[in-house]
């Protein structure tokens, strides 16, 4: 009877997640086609313009999206919605205040702003001090909430895609041991190379019968992982560096252009950072695992594995400290890298939260229904 019952609810969520994407798409081609009417007809600049153009339509589609994935989600989260919005309040006052302190002070005891506040009256002051508390309030509430909604669009665009695809990449793992072997090679050679292919995504040793394949149902978490969520923000914020370092500093793509435009699109790249990592956790969320006889092996240890060892062999480290000997304005470049770091490590701790508390609890529980559901046919 449960089973009958979970189908229309997958059925539901899958049609919604169709939608979304649809959504999604529109707003994504929609910016592209006024990025290019912009760059060809009224700036007339080089191709090359598109690429920041692009980037920035991508996120202002996530964000558009993100209002939309609000309204179906807001109410699923472990953390109820209306707990967050006391938590921005709370944070907004203390933010209000220092601010509003600040200013004061800068007005009343420096000479920073001599011209403008030379002799204010005790009105004048108390005027400024409640202004300056309303904008520092406003700032620090809305901040939050714009990154919240920007992460409700990227994360609900992702599981979207988790919860149409990852029950069926399943099954294929299942068909790697059997599609691999010599006769295969010898009668298709393209499906024995897909499924090598896709054995070596995933680090899966040889040895392994990946129709031994296991997933773990298990139910719904009422609390939050932390644990969990402090790891893929850490992989993600290691993951970030490595691109942008990458990027801006290599030799390679410092040839074709400025430094300061490739570390703007660096910059740019590694918003997007969530959309690479965070689906590795829904494999450690389900324990998928390959059962051994000695040990069994997870899926989401080999991902990642494999993840960083590509990502290690383009040696970004060494290209860092090689830019930073032969490289003029290299403190410039630093104080630019730490001020788009914050802004990055604020997005992923925000974006990997709406993850873990509104959408992994459904993922899992879909996903594992879908799978064996398919498993059966």
């Amino acid at each position: 009877m449960k089973r009958k019952k979970d189908k229309p609810i997958l059925e539901d969520r899958e049609k919604y997640d169709r939608r979304l994407l649809i959504f999604f798409s529109f707003w994504v081609l929609l910016g592209l086609f006024f990025n290019i009417m912009g760059i060809f007809i009224i700036r007339e600049q080089s191709l090359g313009s598109l690429i920041p153009g692009l980037l920035e339509s991508l996120s202002f589609a996530f964000f558009i999206t993100g209002l939309l994935a609000i309204k179906y989600h807001r109410k699923r989260g472990i953390i109820p919605g209306k707990r967050i919005l006391k938590w921005f309040a709370k944070i907004s006052l203390v933010i209000g205040l220092v601010v509003a302190v600040g200013m004061t002070l800068l007005a009343t005891q420096t000479t920073i702003f001599e011209d403008q506040f030379i002799g204010l009256s005790g009105v004048e002051v108390i005027g400024l001090f409640i202004v300056m508390y309303i904008f520092g309030f406003f700032f620090g509430f809305v901040f939050p909430l714009f990154f919240m909604i920007a992460g409700f669009g990227m994360i609900g665009v992702l599981s979207a895609l988790i919860r149409l695809k990852t029950a069926d990449l399943l099954v294929e793992i299942t068909k790697i041991t059997p599609n691999t072997s010599d006769s295969v090679k010898e009668k298709d050679k393209k499906t024995y190379m897909g499924y090598i292919w896709l054995g070596w995504a995933f680090n899966i040793p040889d040895v392994l019968d990946t129709r031994a394949l296991d997933i773990n149902r298990g139910e719904p978490k009422k609390k939050i992982p932390w644990p969990i969520l402090k790891q893929a923000v850490i992989w993600q914020i290691f993951f970030g560096l490595v691109i942008v370092i990458y990027i801006s500093f290599s030799p390679f793509f410092l040839d074709i252009t400025e430094m300061g435009f490739m570390f703007s699109i660096a910059s740019n790249v590694t918003n997007f950072i969530p959309i690479f990592i965070l689906p590795w956790f829904i494999y450690l969320r389900l324990d998928a695992k390959i059962k051994g006889i000695v040990k069994d092996f997870k899926l989401f240890d080999g991902l990642k594995s494999r993840m960083l060892q590509t990502i290690v062999a383009f040696s970004t480290l060494i290209l860092f400290v090689r830019m930073a000997l032969v490289r003029p304005g290299f403190k410039d470049i630093i104080g630019d890298f730490l001020g788009y770091f914050m802004l990055f490590i604020i997005t992923v701790i925000v974006t990997t939260f709406v993850y873990f508390n509104y959408f992994e609890n459904d993922l899992a529980y879909d996903i594992a229904r879908k799978y064996e559901e398919i498993k059966i046919r």
